[in-house]
């Protein structure tokens, strides 16, 4: 009886750190796809932060008239969470399925997602 507790805890435990990895993976590719850069950036390890940071100023670089259009697009995103795949205790991979107005397939990204032993909290590492 006691090894049939200890498992369940362990289980809540692995399946609370899974749910915790997604919902920050979930989050950046939300903040990302809408074009809110500042906040992806902050769910991002360091050489990912520097490429979202990177397409933020090139974001603003565009003229007035794309930059409007680019953003209202990007407005009407949905995001949808698909598969879950653990890498390990540690890293997980996050399949997406961005649903595109007016186009029938939706575009398919995965994001790495990786926790930091030493402080338990997750970042995106990288977005395929």
């Amino acid at each position: 009886m006691v090894l049939a507790v200890a498992l369940t805890a362990v289980q809540a435990c692995a399946d609370r750190h899974v749910k915790e990895a997604v919902n920050v993976a979930d989050s950046f590719v939300k903040a990302y796809f809408a074009a809110e850069y500042d906040r992806a950036a902050e769910m991002c390890g360091e050489e990912l932060r520097v490429k979202v940071e990177e397409s933020a100023r090139q974001i603003e670089t565009l003229p007035d008239s794309l930059k409007s259009a680019f953003l209202e697009l990007a407005a009407e995103l949905e995001v949808h969470v698909g598969e879950v795949y653990e890498h390990g205790r540690d890293s997980l991979m996050v399949d997406f399925d961005i649903l595109v107005p007016d186009e029938l397939e939706p575009m398919h990204n995965s994001v790495l997602v990786v926790r930091n032993t030493a402080g338990g909290s997750w970042t995106v590492e990288d977005i395929r």
